[in-house]
């Protein structure tokens, strides 16, 4: 999955690694991010671009920081929904739909 942030594409994988990595980095468990830390989900998105560049074998030099940086408050909406997709959000919805 691609987002453009700041005039830039970057490429988001939600590799085992790159969950390890925010969990470790950041003291919280993917599964208890919620509202009350809006910088939660675009420091995933970090990682899982992290990732995304590593694995198309392109260079990463930006930190978490300079990742920050780089999203606006009007990037959490497009953040949210790539990072919700990609850990399944999308798949749970249809599937509840799905359920008789």
């Amino acid at each position: 999955m691609q987002i453009d942030i700041a005039g830039r594409t970057f490429t988001l994988r939600a590799s085992l690694g790159a969950w390890r990595k925010f969990e470790q980095n950041s003291g919280q468990k993917v599964a208890t991010i919620d509202q009350t830390d809006v910088t939660r989900i675009p420091e995933l998105a970090y990682y899982f671009a992290e990732a995304g560049a590593k694995a198309n074998g392109h260079t990463w030099d930006l930190t978490v920081d300079d990742f920050l940086e780089l999203c606006t408050i009007a990037d959490l909406e497009t953040l949210t929904q790539a990072v919700a997709a990609l850990l399944g959000g999308d798949q749970k919805k249809s599937a509840a739909k799905a359920k008789p």
